[in-house]
């Protein structure tokens, strides 16, 4: 399985208002998508202008092909207008 953490930082309220529609129409476009284990949006309880993204894949290449689909590569065009920074991300492995 792969997990990604993605970190997104809006610049200010509309933009935050603007990346929080957006990362939740990617939820559900990522629903649909063949590989997927989970995909949850969340934002921060200490900072309202930030989000994060947890995403679990049932493999690597169903990651790659999600990180190839339309809706991730518009969003990723768009995201720059809304942030403050960039957005960063870590891989995660699940302990057992």
């Amino acid at each position: 399985m792969t997990t990604g953490f993605v970190t997104f930082k809006a610049k200010d309220g509309q933009a935050a208002h603007q990346l929080e529609t957006t990362l939740l129409e990617m939820e559900s476009l990522s629903n649909q998508e063949k590989g997927l284990v989970s995909y949850e949006v969340f934002q921060s309880e200490e900072d309202e202008l930030t989000y994060y993204v947890r995403e679990s894949w049932a493999d690597q290449p169903a990651f790659e092909v999600h990180l190839n689909q339309p809706h991730i590569q518009k969003f990723l065009e768009e995201a720059p207008q809304w942030l403050s920074g960039p957005i960063t991300s870590m891989a995660l492995k699940k302990l057992s």
